[in-house]
């Protein structure tokens, strides 16, 4: 089979199936948080105990990125795709039953390594199995059904919380997961002959194989590397303690502040399916990424220079949204253009590493500003950070794009 026979819905269908993975990667993200005031109570624990629980998943999704990334490039990206989406289902529903905190750090522990599989895996199966070009609106849309399993999460536990309880919600959610999980190995077939239709054959393999896993920590891939681990560490921090800050700094009530925040992320999914069509007629990758972190980064300090949430602030919600939006697409045109085909899953694992450390960092850095009584310095922090994460892509401009 080769590229230029492939038929569009193929290419749909490969990306609907990937992206229904990754929107159960972030849908687990969230599935507790809305369930803490519930389990405080039954599990006789505190708040501290259950932020532990979302450390761990972050920690143990970090850690075996790497190791993951290297399994999908020996043994292509299928089988562990759906290894880790029923790993990481199976684990959220076994919380439904569970009795003690211990056993919920434990399977906490193992949500998270299942966790580790998606992005190596996804972004193996879509540079590969996906015609160059729509892989940038593949690569967005991979990215928004993210976002909606991050808005989907709430309200489905919340539903099955309220209709009967915490643990009920757990298990229905789990279940959701492992059909999800089913479907994909129904499909495994058509995954795994979209996922290698470039293989050249046995010399493909070898090299899958051989290749050194130090050769991909190059200059470029660390760098972006950088640019993940500053631009979640200014969004993670920025989105979790947005409301607080508004309610203490702006005067705003709660309501206004969460319709600030829903702006945003209006904004941000808009943003990315705009960046998806960008990133497929223009080259000019490395200048957009840089231009859209930049740009955010004067937004948020505006957003922080500004006293009262009146319309122009609630515009400028969508818009710093919207902006940001614009930059996974196009980030993930870079990390494509760097990996090769024989180690798309290693080095796409090893940049994603540093979305799992931001992320793991940016609750403490922020948190330690609000107990300083400083929470302007929250919209500061996001700012410099993206700033330097816009800086961090501009050093590789000189550079020749590969797509």
């Amino acid at each position: 089979m080769n590229e230029t026979s492939l038929k569009a819905p193929v290419d749909i269908f490969v990306v609907g199936l990937v992206s229904g993975g990754h929107f159960f990667s972030h849908f687990y993200g969230l599935v507790l948080p809305p369930l803490f005031a519930f389990m405080a109570v039954d599990l006789e624990v505190g708040y501290g105990e259950l932020g532990l629980l979302l450390s761990a998943m972050a920690a143990a999704s970090a850690v075996t990125q790497v190791p993951a990334g290297i399994i999908v490039d020996r043994c292509g990206p299928v089988w562990p795709l759906i290894a880790g989406i029923c790993l990481r289902a199976g684990a959220i529903l076994l919380m439904g039953i569970t009795p003690s905190y211990w056993g919920f750090l434990a399977l906490a522990v193992v949500s998270g390594a299942g966790n580790s599989v998606f992005h190596p895996a996804n972004y193996s199966i879509l540079s590969t199995g996906v015609r160059a070009r729509w892989i940038g609106r593949a690569f967005s849309v991979h990215t928004f059904a993210g976002h909606l399993g991050w808005a989907a999460a709430p309200v489905f536990t919340g539903f099955f919380a309220v209709a009967g309880s915490w643990r009920n919600a757990l298990i229905a959610t789990g279940l959701a997961g492992l059909a999800m999980g089913l479907v994909l190995l129904l499909q495994q077939g058509r995954l795994r002959q979209r996922a290698h239709f470039r293989d050249p054959g046995n010399d493909h393999r070898e090299l899958q194989r051989n290749y050194p896993f130090l050769a991909c920590l190059t200059a470029p891939v660390l760098t972006i590397l950088i640019v993940f681990l500053l631009d979640a560490l200014a969004m993670k921090g920025f989105q979790t303690f947005f409301i607080p800050v508004l309610m203490t700094t702006h005067s705003a009530t709660v309501a206004a502040a969460s319709a600030l925040l829903s702006l945003f992320f209006a904004g941000s999914a808009l943003g990315i399916l705009l960046g998806g069509f960008l990133a497929d007629r223009t080259p000019h990758h490395r200048a957009v990424a840089a231009l859209s972190l930049v740009v955010t980064a004067l937004l948020i300090t505006t957003m922080g220079a500004m006293t009262t949430t009146n319309v122009f602030f609630f515009i400028l919600a969508v818009v710093t949204g919207l902006c940001h939006g614009l930059l996974p697409p196009f980030r993930d045109m870079i990390v494509r253009s760097m990996a090769p085909r024989h180690a798309t899953g290693r080095v796409f694992a090893i940049v994603s590493t540093g979305f799992d450390i931001g992320s793991a960092l940016a609750p403490l850095l922020f948190a330690v500003a609000l107990d300083a009584e400083k929470p302007m310095v929250v919209f500061w922090i996001a700012a410099a950070c993206l700033a330097a994460a816009g800086g961090s892509v501009v050093t590789e401009l000189c550079k020749p794009e590969h797509v």
